[in-house]
């Protein structure tokens, strides 16, 4: 008997799932022609779709996906419907629950009983803010699906109606919201301006958007350079990604738990956050992006230097940046959504609130300049200096500096000339990051010196066997020196 010929795995018409009831068939070929624009989304916003373990939540360690400045609105009900309830109980507080979700605020709940579930469904369709419990808690390859996955993703309008009661409710359209933006033109093209602000990868037409972030030993720019990063993204990355560079390298005070009223350790780092954050927002927000320059973010010994490509709206001076003046934004298109997310001002407010932030810290009062570039400067705890004796001791700082870099320079030629085997470049970096720390880890040299671990170990012990440097305390927990008397030695 011949059998028709049966069709190939890959033919057209194909297909190896069976239709279990009425209406499969479309539900399929609609998640199939969507999954282009989740995948867009989660690439363009992969922090809202990540789970993060171990966040405190009201003092328990959790698990959160999504929309987390959810937590921060204090306008928040629980939504629990026991069975004790009657149907006009039920009725009172779904009515409630509603009118939270329409006023902005935030709904909470398990969703475990039949009417609990519908009242949250109900909440999804009218886009209100939902926090949905989990006992326990998300697997390791967690996705969100269906209408959580858009939930997850209505972030930058939900912040808005937060932080600036912005007029549109979440849940409409991308390109709606573009357009109320004035992102989109009137040929239905997206902006350059939006590519800034919501776009993947923007850097792909604009190479010269990202941050450049350098740290440096003394107070000019020289080599070896301890950290130097590019960072890339949109213009709300770039600013949360520079910030977080600065922070995690400028000296923090860690109290004891006997001086706070809390369980945590009180902590006060050496900038005030606030600060730096607008300093670094001001300059992404009101840069030239026809410049072929970088903004670009510079930690000094004494000084943070936040350098921004353009100069000031004409009839601005530097004078008139420390007392109240009108908002001139350079680029209004881009300084309109990141008002609304809560990063910047518009008033005008923004170098006033800079330097009165610095001053209330304990710091001497910020200062500003133009040449080439608007820079601003933010100067690190020096006490009993003040700024002006602080740019005049930069000169007699920077001469110091230069006798300490030829020290070195003559130790690491003296070091290299017992072994031709031994990297110059690699000695004078290990001395460098000895005499700027003497605590300096060996993972921390590797990544100044750009070698492996094992490689920094085996220069130490030579340095340390040939006395050019001096181990101090226990293997673990000690410190190294530089003898500097190896200068006279013969």
């Amino acid at each position: 008997m011949n059998e028709p010929p049966r069709p190939g795995l890959f033919e057209e018409g194909y297909c190896d799932k069976i239709l279990m009831h009425e209406g499969q068939l479309d539900n399929w070929k609609h998640y199939l022609e969507d999954n282009p624009r989740r995948l867009m989304m989660k690439r363009q916003n992969p922090e809202l779709f990540t789970v993060l373990t171990g966040m405190e939540v009201a003092g328990e360690r959790c698990q959160v996906v999504g929309n987390r400045f959810l937590l921060d609105i204090p306008d928040k009900m629980a939504v629990i419907v026991h069975r004790r309830y009657t149907d006009e109980e039920n009725s009172r507080l779904r009515e409630e629950w509603l009118a939270c979700g329409e006023r902005g605020g935030v709904l909470v709940s398990a969703a475990i009983s039949p009417k609990e579930k519908d009242v949250l469904r109900e909440a999804m369709k009218r886009g209100y803010n939902i926090i949905l419990l989990r006992e326990n808690g998300f697997t390791k390859f967690y996705k969100s699906s269906g209408r959580a996955f858009d939930a997850c993703a209505e972030g930058f309008v939900a912040v808005a109606r937060k932080h600036r009661n912005f007029v549109l409710p979440t849940g409409l359209p991308t390109e709606t919201v573009l357009k109320h933006l004035n992102l989109i033109d009137d040929s239905n093209r997206v902006t350059y301006a939006a590519l800034m602000l919501f776009g993947k990868k923007p850097q792909r037409f604009s190479i010269t958007s990202e941050v450049k972030c350098m740290q440096f030993y003394g107070t000019r720019v020289e080599k070896p350079v301890p950290s130097y990063q590019i960072f890339k993204g949109d213009v709300f990355q770039l600013v949360d990604q520079a910030t977080n560079f600065v922070m995690s390298r400028v000296d923090t005070w860690v109290g004891t738990h006997n001086q706070a009223n809390t369980a945590a350790a009180p902590s006060r780092p050496e900038l005030p956050i606030d600060a730096v954050h607008e300093a670094i927002c001001n300059a992404v927000a009101h840069r030239d992006y026809t410049d072929n320059g970088s903004v670009q973010v510079m930690l000094f010994q004494d000084r943070l230097e936040v350098w921004n490509p353009g100069i000031l709206p004409y009839g601005l001076t530097i004078p008139q940046l420390e007392e109240p003046h009108k908002s001139q934004p350079h680029n209004p298109l881009i300084a309109e959504p990141m008002f609304l997310k809560g990063y910047i001002e518009k008033a005008g407010t923004g170098t006033e609130d800079i330097i009165s932030k610095c001053v209330n810290y304990g710091l001497d009062k910020p200062a500003f300049r133009q040449d080439s570039d608007f820079k601003v400067i933010i100067w690190r705890k020096q006490v009993g200096l003040k700024t002006d004796e602080m740019i005049e001791k930069i000169p007699q700082v920077t001469q110091k500096k230069d006798e300490v870099s030829q020290k070195i320079e003559q130790l690491s030629q003296k070091a290299q000339q017992l072994s031709q085997k031994m990297s110059y470049r690699t000695i004078e970096g290990i001395f460098y990051a000895i005499n700027n720390d003497a605590y300096v880890s060996i993972k921390v040299i590797s990544s100044l010196c750009e070698c492996t671990d094992k490689t920094v170990k085996r220069y130490l012990s030579f340095l340390t066997e040939n006395g050019f440097i001096s181990h101090v305390g226990p293997d673990k927990g000690g410190y190294r020196i530089i003898n500097w008397s190896k200068l006279d030695a013969q």
